[in-house]
């Protein structure tokens, strides 16, 4: 990615902060949206664990 820049890619993921802030409101996203979403928060995951200098396998957590 070229011009890439974490804060504008992690910003995209505060409007899906909702449900935890507002447990009684319901939003609703497009596969594309989830997918999406998924997506930044494993770049955001993988940036965090080489900055602590850690590794997690994580397919045998979560990813399966």
């Amino acid at each position: 990615m070229g011009n890439f820049s974490y804060y504008d890619t992690v910003s995209e993921l505060q409007g899906y902060a909702v449900e935890i802030r507002y447990p009684n409101e319901t939003i609703y996203l497009s596969n594309e949206k989830v997918e999406n979403a998924v997506i930044i928060a494993k770049v955001v995951r993988e940036f965090v664990t080489m900055k602590m200098n850690i590794k997690v396998d994580y397919n045998d957590i979560i990813d399966q």
